[in-house]
């Protein structure tokens, strides 16, 4: 409840400290009745989320002093907090009046930073935030970068799910709603969906999309076909043989996508 005590220095030193771990061991301090102190690369990493979202455009820079070794982990938070276009329900009010989303420069050049970073967290986060702010004016780098994750990224890996069912099950056995699920938690089906959001946006891009969207629809995982019909609905408002025949192609051998 401090987060905005520490300052860019402190962050600083933070993120490039080896005595922050993976985990913390067990080792915590009780700080109240419902409330304990601890330290770990994942807690560090919700919390610059946090304070990222309230202030977007102040964590953006500091995200360009991380140097390039930072653990990927506090580059998705950063991201993560990017992907802001709204103040946060949970923001104080005093804040809420004054805030603004990260700048499209700020953001572009975080990405620009990390653009070579394929590790699954980064590049989730990257697919997440252009499909969240798919109304921007995003650079011809930028899109390129989404549909290179869409046609190469290694995740989701073959017959693997990123959100588990309760049971060991591969790709090829779970339920439509796990499949669901995973659609969104992979890199290349979190690729698809902010395709699918950038054409909503800008339906001149189908032509530039147009070779990644074929490549979804064609995957060998399902997860990430089923990602491929967001894309495939909004390519039926420009064009209905297209949409119809891709959306067959997507269903063809597994009617859990459709």
């Amino acid at each position: 409840q401090n987060l905005e005590k520490i300052s860019d220095q402190a962050w600083l030193k933070i993120v490039t400290s080896k005595k922050v771990t993976e985990s913390d061991r067990g080792k915590f301090i009780q700080a109240g009745q419902d409330r304990v102190i601890t330290t770990s690369i994942p807690q560090f990493a919700l919390s610059l989320t946090q304070i990222t979202n309230r202030y977007p455009e102040r964590f953006g820079r500091l995200a360009l002093k991380f140097p390039h070794d930072v653990d990927p982990r506090y580059v998705s938070a950063i991201l993560e907090g990017l992907r802001k276009i709204e103040p946060d329900e949970k923001m104080p009010k005093s804040e809420k009046t004054t805030w603004q989303a990260g700048s499209i420069q700020i953001v572009e050049a975080v990405l620009e930073k990390y653009g070579a970073d394929s590790e699954q967290d980064t590049a989730l986060s990257f697919c997440q935030l252009v499909g969240e702010r798919a109304d921007e004016s995003w650079s011809d780098k930028s899109i390129s970068k989404l549909l290179h994750y869409a046609r190469n990224h290694p995740d989701p890996e073959p017959g693997k799910l990123n959100i588990h069912s309760d049971s060991d099950e591969n790709s090829d056995e779970v339920t439509v709603d796990v499949l669901f699920v995973n659609a969104a938690y992979c890199v290349r089906g979190a690729a698809a969906i902010a395709i699918s959001r950038l054409l909503w946006k800008h339906n001149d891009r189908l032509e530039q999309v147009r070779s990644s969207i074929e490549s979804l629809v064609s995957d060998p995982h399902p997860a990430v076909r089923m990602a491929a019909i967001e894309a495939i609905k909004v390519v039926f408002n420009i064009d209905k043989d297209l949409a119809v025949s891709w959306f067959c192609k997507a269903c063809r051998d597994d009617l859990r996508v459709a």
